[in-house]
């Protein structure tokens, strides 16, 4: 390659290279107010400003004038001082941001806090480098020369690389191999093009630093859509136990009326009562901190001891019968029980003298089916405006089978009596 092609290389790729660093800073405009990751765009600044200074080197090198002359001058002051900001940054992130540790935390390691001293130590080598030179000069016929001290400027870019390398156990331990594999993959490149820049004249270096910090920007936006999907989950899981966990405060003001009239007229059923409305209660605790699914049979004792309660603080006579065909699976918790719920308050509401709830489960080929019937008065499940409270804890149950479980929930209902049944796939159980 001759010295012209290399010149019109170098500058493609530093063009290159600017473009990149702009869709990188635009990717991380959100994250700017983040005081960690405000490290990371210091250093894609900064290495805006490097590739800018460099391409005035290779623009300018070698041509003659004032002009020139100035314009090679300022291209390497901005980008021997921009580089060391980048190194500093880079290494700063890694330790900090990726790592999890605050800013502060670097105190506890002086091995790092040593090296940040020597990169400071460089950064203000190039700041003096127009007084006294111990980088580079600017020759007559307006081409780089290399100063006294330039070697200890190169040992300090080969010493990012291997910081990196050296947090690689560490961050793979924290954040798995993807981490450390981009962080080994961008050192590893940026390592070979300072070796190699001897003979190319360190024209690979800014692009292996660019594809560093590329690198380390994907590896923000990986973990910033895991984090986003993990919240989503937690909202999810949370949004069902709120939905699972809702009391009505009727039912709860009717069951401790219902203990207060009973405590003078029959003691002891008032204490079984209250044990019931005690296990009741405690039965909805633990379904905010419930796992994905619990098995059938505790879902039907939580029914069991709200129906006695309805009873009891309703004076009806609701009786409550089970035909369990199949009763070895799991089910979201408190799925059940509101569908009971909806039939005494709608269904047996007109009836007097109570009425009968039935609950059957059955098994077919691909799925386990939970019926729950009752003989009271029908409604219509599509018609609006009535049954609100019916609707919405319907709604409520169809949610979230079909968030925990794929279940699906059906509404069958006419003149006498409702059925609801809820289907569970096999394979989700």
């Amino acid at each position: 390659m001759t010295p012209d092609q290399a010149t019109i290389a170098a500058i493609s790729i530093e063009l290159f290279s600017i473009a990149v660093i702009l869709v990188l800073l635009l990717s991380l405009g959100h994250e700017v107010a983040l005081r960690r990751r405000k490290v990371l765009t210091i250093g894609l600044l900064a290495q805006l400003v490097s590739n800018a200074g460099e391409l005035a080197c290779w623009t300018c090198h070698g041509h003659p004038g004032m002009a020139a002359h100035l314009g090679l001058v300022a291209g390497s002051y901005v980008g021997f001082a921009s580089k060391v900001v980048v190194g500093m940054a880079i290494v700063t992130y890694v330790y900090t941001d990726a790592s999890a540790e605050p800013l502060h935390g670097l105190r506890t390691r002086p091995g790092l806090l040593a090296l940040l001293g020597l990169y400071l130590l460089d950064l203000l080598l190039c700041l003096v480098n127009p007084i006294c030179g111990p980088f580079f000069s600017i020759g007559e016929t307006n081409t780089f020369q290399a100063g006294p001290l330039i070697a200890f400027y190169k040992v300090m870019m080969v010493a990012q690389p291997l910081a990196l390398f050296a947090a690689v156990p560490r961050l793979r331990r924290m954040h798995g191999r993807g981490t450390a594999l981009r962080l080994v993959v961008g050192g590893s490149l940026m390592l070979c093009a300072l070796l190699t820049g001897v003979m190319t004249r360190g024209m690979f270096v800014t692009p292996s630093i660019t594809l560093e910090l590329l690198l380390l920007t994907v590896g923000v936006q990986l973990r910033l859509e895991d984090e986003l999907a993990h919240a989503r989950a937690e909202a999810a899981e949370t949004h069902v136990r709120l939905l699972s966990g809702q009391i009505r405060p009727h039912f709860i003001f009717n069951a401790l009326s219902a203990v207060k009239a009973l405590i003078a007229e029959d003691p002891a059923l008032a204490e079984s009562t209250l044990q019931d409305f005690s296990d009741y209660l405690r039965s909805h605790l633990d379904v905010m901190s419930a796992a994905y699914l619990v098995p059938f049979d505790e879902e039907m004792d939580h029914v069991r001891r709200y129906v006695s309660l309805e009873a009891t603080s309703s004076e009806r006579d609701i009786e409550l019968r089970c035909d369990c065909a199949a009763g070895d699976f799991s089910l979201p918790p408190l799925t059940i029980q509101p569908l009971v719920e909806n039939a005494i308050r709608h269904g047996l509401r007109s009836c007097k003298e109570g009425g009968v709830i039935m609950v059957c489960t059955r098994e077919t080929d691909g799925a386990i089916q939970i019926s729950v019937t009752d003989n009271g008065c029908g409604f219509d499940p599509a018609a609006p405006g009535k049954g609100t409270d019916c609707h919405v804890g319907i709604a409520n149950v169809r949610e979230r089978l079909e968030r925990q479980c794929r279940g699906t929930l059906s509404i069958e209902s006419g003149p006498t009596g409702t059925k609801a049944t809820i289907t569970l796939p096999k394979e989700s159980r």
